[in-house]
This record gives C-alpha cells, sequence and structure tokens, in this order.
C-alpha cells in the first residue's frame, strides 16, 4: 500500500505504510529449513512398556505382579495394567497372581523395549483360584526327590514323605525336571486330581502310584515361627518394610514353600521377627 504525502515545494513523496514495512522485512527473511526426521530416537530416551493382565475369559486381574528377567517388577492397578518407562532392553516378562501360598504363573512373552517406542503385552492368568498338592521337590538321579511335606496338604493326607523320589508325573517321566517344572505340572484348579508315581529311595520298592486331589494352600502353614503381624498396630514405615518383605520372600520362593534354614528367607523372616516385638 502506497501513501502519498505533500512535501516542500508540493514535490510528492512516496513512502510506504508500516504494513508495507513489514511485508518489505518478511521478504528479506530466508526461508527457514525444515528440521530433518530422526530415522530412529536417540538411545537414551526410555521405553514404555504396558502390560495388561487378563483371566482366559478376559477378567482384569487386579494386583497380580509382574515380573521380568531384566530385573524390575510391579503390581497391576484395579484395571489389570501396569505401564512403566523402562532402560530399552530385551526380557522375558510373566504374570504371577497369589493363590494362597502358590504363585499361579502366566506363560512368558519376549518383548523388545526399544528406546522412544511403546510396547504392549497382554498377559493370561487361570480364571480359578489354583490349589496344589503340598511338597517340595529337588532334582535327583531317578527323577525328583522329596524335600518336606506340607502339613494337612493333599500329599500328608497320603503319608508322602520327604525321601521318597518321584518318578512320574501323570504318566511323564520326572527325569531331568526341575523344582519349577514340576511346580507347574503339580499346580492346577481346586479340585482336580493329579496321578504320581513314587518310590522310596531308600528300600529300592518298586513304583507305586498315589493319585491326589489339589487343594487350597493357605500361606504360612508349616511355618510355625513366623508371627502373625497385625498391619493395623504397624506405623506406616513399618506396612512398607512387611510389603517388601514379602516381596523378597516370593522372589526367594521355590514354587512350594519356603525354606527357612535359607540365610537369606532367615534374614527377612527374623526382620519380621522384630517388626512383630516392636508393635507388643
Amino acid at each position: 500500500m502506497w501513501a502519498r504525502l505533500a512535501s516542500i515545494g508540493d514535490a510528492p513523496t512516496e513512502v510506504r505504510t508500516s504494513a508495507d514495512a513489514l511485508s518489505m522485512a518478511s521478504d528479506r527473511v530466508l526461508p527457514t529449513r525444515a528440521s530433518p526426521k530422526l530415522s530412529t530416537p536417540p538411545s537414551w530416551l526410555p521405553a514404555e512398556l504396558s502390560v495388561e493382565v487378563l483371566t482366559m475369559q478376559g477378567q482384569p486381574v487386579a494386583h497380580a505382579r509382574v515380573e521380568s528377567d531384566c530385573g524390575w517388577s510391579g503390581r497391576t492397578d484395579l484395571e489389570g495394567r501396569w505401564i512403566q518407562l523402562l532402560s530399552p532392553a530385551e526380557c522375558e516378562v510373566r504374570a504371577v497372581r497369589e493363590d494362597g501360598l502358590l504363585r499361579v504363573r502366566s506363560d512368558e512373552e519376549r518383548v523388545h523395549l526399544a528406546a522412544g517406542q511403546a510396547t504392549q503385552v497382554l498377559l493370561k492368568l487361570p480364571d480359578d483360584p489354583q490349589g496344589g498338592i503340598g511338597v517340595a521337590v529337588a532334582p535327583h538321579a531317578d527323577g525328583l526327590e522329596v524335600l518336606a511335606v506340607r502339613p494337612d496338604s493333599p500329599a500328608a493326607l497320603a503319608e508322602m514323605r520327604s525321601g521318597q523320589v518321584l518318578v512320574e508325573v501323570d504318566g511323564q517321566s520326572t527325569l531331568g525336571w526341575t523344582a519349577s517344572e514340576f511346580s507347574k505340572a503339580g499346580i492346577g484348579s481346586i479340585g482336580s486330581r493329579v496321578a504320581l508315581g513314587v518310590t522310596d529311595d531308600d528300600t529300592g520298592h518298586a513304583m507305586v502310584v498315589i493319585e491326589l486331589e489339589r487343594a487350597w494352600l493357605p500361606p504360612g502353614k508349616g511355618a510355625e515361627d513366623l508371627q502373625a503381624v497385625s498391619l493395623a498396630s504397624l506405623t506406616d514405615a513399618q506396612r512398607r518394610e512387611v510389603a517388601a518383605i514379602r516381596e523378597s520372600l516370593g522372589d526367594l520362593y521355590d514354587g512350594e514353600e519356603l525354606d527357612l534354614d535359607d540365610p537369606s528367607v532367615r534374614a527377612l523372616v527374623d526382620r519380621v521377627h522384630a517388626i512383630a516385638d516392636s508393635t507388643d
């Protein structure tokens, strides 16, 4: 836009308005080069992992423990979800639900946590509460040796005892099995049955088949020296410490029962005793 002004001597002078000045200034600005798009995010960016834990019928599992072989863990919210920012890594992820004494595990999923990217994982757990038979085992040359029998458990009612060797579970040989593999086979719906092929290691008797009915195994049964701690009598700090101890004991749990002779377990148990004594 041009404005015409009278100057001395009536010589016409043309000047630009402020709007024109801005227009001229903008004409002199070089176009800005667009920022290049990053083909790969920087390695320092965290990865986002979203885990959803459901039952087989699709119901959310609240307070399920989410674990990995990368060292981190957490618990799902009321909607069965757990979301966290983590360092990029390749990890095995599983969900665990505490059914009484038993830790019921989902299948493991391998996930690649990439920098700056979000990963979603769906893990499923059984619909019904699970039961067990109540024995602790260890690998043996012929299968699995019974180390301990839980009082009042299906195994105890069947008069199983330490020193026996489990050579079969539901007709399948246990040769080469780990305690964890036996735990998976021993856990099932409450009331379901499992057949164990058993021999006596000290007598060399032929195998006998014992059929057991899986039952609910309440936590703490068989660990008589563990004192009951009333959470209502604890301070907030003590409640947090008890929760942390419970998580640590869960990490040390072998699938059937805790080994109270293990120094790591003993130290945690002693700390629980100390907390209980402080509430007297």
